[in-house]
């Protein structure tokens, strides 16, 4: 009997347990339903500024595009990108009017060091250096530094 009445006093203490359980679980699915909510209001959130900045960004890649396309028909001017990624390679057209189709072109990379670098020269022009020298001066300056070597090489036809 004795042995009985601790089998019926561990089965009520379990009860006693689950009972206490069982009212706080539809607590802890609350907790949990709001959670999940909020962690998913904060995915729609991330989500939205994504396709945000990703819209921007394709807009900007749009007008440097037109930019380009302007310079290529405007000036005759390719821009080659090798696929290794380490150089850009700005091949000229129109600047001699005796052979319009005549190419003249340069190959650009800059160094880790963020230093800009010509890395060929169809024909050479001699004041390479000091065009380098004054874009690496300032670093903004590259498409002064475009127009100083078309001019450059207008100069050699």
């Amino acid at each position: 009997l004795a042995q009985e009445a601790a089998v019926v006093q561990e089965l009520q203490e379990r009860l006693s347990e689950w009972q206490g359980a069982e009212g706080v679980l539809p607590e802890e699915v609350d907790r949990l339903h709001r959670q999940l909510q909020d962690d998913f209001a904060r995915l729609q959130a991330r989500e939205a500024a994504v396709a945000a900045s990703l819209e921007e960004k394709r807009a900007a890649l749009a007008a440097l595009q037109a930019e380009v396309d302007r310079y290529s028909s405007c000036l005759g001017l390719r821009l080659d990108c090798p696929t290794d990624g380490e150089e850009v390679r700005l091949v000229f057209t129109h600047i001699d009017r005796a052979a319009p189709d005549r190419e003249y072109s340069f190959g650009i990379r800059s160094s880790p060091q963020n230093v800009w670098e010509v890395t060929s020269c169809d024909p050479p022009v001699a004041a390479v250096d000091e065009f380098l020298q004054q874009l690496n001066a300032n670093p903004k300056g590259f498409s002064e530094f475009v127009r100083r070597m078309r001019n450059a090489f207008k100069e050699s036809t």
